[in-house]
């Protein structure tokens, strides 16, 4: 009982000082300020949401094959004062851009957003960075993870989570709450992969993956596996298995 006491404070003592961090929260003092218009500086101006960035195009093209065709390959865009981004946040942003200039900042509360950005910009030295930190450091479920990894084609992240799946029970605490064709298809291929390997059902050569003689095809036992997956009562059942050839 002593060492759950001291175990409780040592996880309040360590919520005070996150709580006390000025690195960290919406409010936290930003390491790297690129708002600041020294023309020594920087050679592009990129805008995000109602933010204004100054940035270096080279050091920007060097970590992400979007920003090399952006800046030298001949867009429109290269020849503008101001090249404005879309369809990210300008908090995002700003921590890819410290993130590639050896800073890191990263939360549960941003984590997605700055994985949204270097996922999108094919941008590997922050990519792993924030993989590293969803698989070291975040508090985040496995659920919450997995889409994650379904949403930003994570490979590594995503076989990682399926590598820890060994029964049912385990798949029920991996899956979110959400229908199993929402995920993108390749998910849906481990999904159906870990539970045929769950219930000892080996996938049929491709030359045979048609119906067999009880007229099952193994696309419809598939189905069958992941539809079933929920069934209260212990591990899915199915039929037994039927001779291929």
């Amino acid at each position: 009982m002593s060492a759950r006491r001291e175990k409780s404070r040592k996880e309040l003592r360590k919520a005070k000082r996150a709580a006390n961090d000025p690195s960290s929260g919406p409010d936290a003092k930003k390491p790297m300020d690129f708002s600041d218009a020294d023309s020594a500086l920087y050679d592009g101006v990129v805008q995000v949401e109602d933010q204004k960035f100054y940035i270096n195009k080279s050091h920007l093209a060097r970590h992400s094959p979007f920003f090399r065709t952006l800046f030298f390959e001949g867009f429109q865009e290269s020849k503008k004062d101001v090249v404005e981004l879309k369809d990210v946040t300008s908090e995002a942003f700003q921590l890819f851009l410290e993130l590639i200039n050896g800073q890191e900042r990263l939360t549960d509360q941003n984590i997605e957003g700055v994985t949204q950005c270097s996922s999108m910009w094919q941008a590997e030295v922050p990519l792993r960075k924030c993989l590293k930190f969803i698989g070291k450091s975040s508090k985040l479920t496995k659920k919450d993870k997995l889409v994650l990894a379904d949403k930003y084609d994570l490979t590594t992240l995503k076989n990682s989570l399926f590598d820890d799946v060994k029964t049912v029970a385990d798949m029920e605490h991996l899956l979110p709450d959400m229908e199993i064709t929402n995920f993108k298809p390749d998910t849906i291929t481990l999904i159906a992969q870990k539970l045929m390997k769950i219930n000892g059902i080996h996938r049929p050569k491709p030359s045979k993956c048609h119906a067999g003689p009880s007229g099952i095809s193994f696309d419809d036992l598939v189905d069958r596996m992941v539809e079933g997956m929920f069934q209260a009562g212990g591990p899915v059942r199915f039929p037994d298995p039927v001779p291929l050839g």
